[in-house]
């Protein structure tokens, strides 16, 4: 068992190791144990993954995706991201009442897509009937759906890009924390993601 590490006020970013969860901060930063955070990995073989997460260059990452060619945080972004060049792409993560994780910014559906209300709030079910709507280039993409964080993962396979994943709204944290990091085993991507988490206390 490890446990993640997360911080107050600001962003943290990880990146998942063979073998344990490791914590990049600034030296002045002060960060918070959360013991109801636990994870332990399932003995799964992972998939090989040649390049690391980080490198000593300078990179380009796409803000969610390629969002002025394609709706962010959609396949079509990833895809165009890939296709331009970028060593990575930043997207975010949500999930539903039930705990599937899909790519979306914001708290609401209301903004990107047809629907209407909390993501946290509606079921897997309920998002899977949706469209993403509004967006760059909308009317190239009909019947444009909200993604799975799977199939962000797939995506980035086909062009070896580095996925950075902020993890936004979450129905049950832990539930959803351990969820994405099974995904993440599954897929073959420890060694070949960052993800952020950002906690505010007010």
């Amino acid at each position: 068992m490890f446990t993640v590490l997360l911080l107050k006020v600001m962003a943290v970013t990880f990146y998942y190791n063979t073998s344990s969860l490791s914590l990049k901060y600034s030296s002045n930063i002060r960060i918070n144990k959360l013991n109801n955070i636990n994870y332990k990995r399932k003995n799964k073989i992972p998939k090989k993954v040649n390049n690391a997460v980080m490198q000593n260059e300078p990179i380009v990452i796409a803000h969610r995706g390629a969002n002025k060619f394609a709706p962010e945080n959609s396949i079509p972004a990833i895809d165009i991201a890939g296709k331009m060049g970028y060593w990575g792409v930043e997207l975010d993560v949500c999930s539903s009442s039930d705990g599937v994780l899909y790519l979306l910014h914001d708290p609401t559906l209301n903004r990107t897509t047809n629907g209407r209300g909390p993501i946290t709030k509606k079921s897997s079910d309920e998002i899977d009937e949706l469209k993403i709507d509004k967006g760059a280039n909308i009317a190239q993409y009909p019947n444009l759906k909200v993604p799975r964080f799977e199939e962000a993962l797939t995506e980035c396979s086909k062009y070896n890009l580095v996925p950075i994943f902020e993890i936004k709204f979450l129905s049950r944290r832990n539930r959803d924390i351990n969820t994405f990091l099974d995904i993440i085993h599954e897929y073959g991507y420890e060694k070949k993601l960052l993800f952020i988490h950002l906690i505010i206390k007010l």
